[in-house]
């Protein structure tokens, strides 16, 4: 799911507050593109689990390397 302009400014201002610094943990740059709210799938007794309980991430893509990393969104209240 893509983000609203609010949304993205929430996250901006969030990752600033929380790492003003933020720098890509493969390659050191700090050029990202915010990405879209994903929900992973789940294993449960050993098997993937599509839907059900899981936790909405936001995906921040390196724009150097494109190195994904995810951030919780109820947290960052998103």
């Amino acid at each position: 799911m893509p983000l609203s302009a609010a949304q993205q400014q929430t996250f901006q201002n969030w990752l600033s507050r929380k790492n003003p610094n933020f720098k890509c943990p493969c390659c050191g740059q700090n050029n990202f593109q915010t990405g879209e709210i994903i929900a992973p799938p789940t294993l449960v007794n050993g098997a993937i689990n599509m839907g059900g309980n899981t936790i909405p991430m936001l995906t921040l893509i390196c724009s150097n390397c494109a190195h994904v990393s995810l951030f919780a969104t109820i947290p960052i209240g998103i």
